[in-house]
């Protein structure tokens, strides 16, 4: 089903990217570059993300903001599958599988 133009406002918003709606990524900063990339899970309607190295080459600003988000959809019953090599320090039960 098509996104809403409302919901892609909210997300936009959400992601403190007002403003550059029409700039091509190219021409974004590396941090407002993953913003864009972590819209994709707040404007789809998924129970359950998918996220490869979501923590990687970000600054601590970035990471307290990805991690309200990932606590948001949490709260909301949502579901987070993410590889990283990174600890994950969440207020949730984790699973976690480490490969060797």
């Amino acid at each position: 089903a098509p996104v809403s133009q409302d919901r892609i406002d909210e997300a936009v918003y959400k992601l403190g990217l007002t403003g550059f709606e029409d700039s091509l990524c190219a021409h974004l900063s590396e941090g407002q570059r993953k913003r864009v990339a972590l819209g994709q899970f707040l404007i789809m309607d998924n129970p359950c993300w998918v996220m490869d190295e979501p923590f990687s080459a970000i600054d601590a600003d970035g990471l307290s903001f990805l991690m309200a988000i990932l606590q948001e959809h949490l709260d909301v019953n949502g579901g987070i599958i993410i590889s990283t090599h990174q600890p994950i320090t969440i207020d949730r039960p984790i699973n976690t599988l480490a490969l060797q």
